[in-house]
């Protein structure tokens, strides 16, 4: 995992749960399965988006959430 950033995605039955804008050459059912033995479950990101190359340091989480909410 180059980088990985996690935000919150809206939820009916939780409120909210996490997913995660990651860079990897790995898929999410390999991380799934490596992030099972290490967090609880309810800690798993439900979702992978890729996570484009950024032009700064710091990336704004408020876009993240927002590339979320325009999926829906």
């Amino acid at each position: 995992v180059e980088e990985a950033i996690v935000v919150p995605k809206s939820d009916e039955e939780f409120g909210a749960r996490p997913a995660a804008f990651i860079r990897t050459n790995l898929t999410a059912a390999d991380l799934i399965a490596y992030l099972s033995g290490l967090l609880p479950k309810s800690k798993i990101p439900v979702l992978f988006e890729p996570l484009e190359e950024g032009t700064g340091l710091k990336r704004s989480r408020r876009e993240l959430v927002k590339h979320l909410i325009q999926e829906l």
